[in-house]
């Protein structure tokens, strides 16, 4: 009986330990995903501004665009009314 209690009793001792091991690695996986998700969060904010970013200078390409077209238009219609003056 006694031998049966001391095994029973190393046996529940293991246990322990597997579950203080298996506690251990469990806290060191969740500050794993911990620190993959503000990863995640930075990478999305970043993508985001990027995409902000590059909006704001296609507008301001196609702005551009359209000024550069109205002002050749402008010259070039001058440059005709002079050519029929002529």
């Amino acid at each position: 009986m006694t031998a049966f209690l001391a095994e029973a009793a190393d046996d529940y001792a293991e246990a322990i330990r597997e579950l203080s091991g298996c506690a251990k690695r469990c806290s060191r996986l969740e500050g794993l995903v911990n620190e993959h998700r503000e990863h995640e969060r930075n990478l999305r904010n970043t993508l985001m501004t990027a995409q902000r970013l590059a909006d704001e200078i296609s507008d301001n390409a196609h702005k551009q665009a359209a000024t550069i077209i109205k002002d050749a238009e402008s010259r070039a219609s001058l440059i005709l009314e002079k050519a029929q003056a002529r």
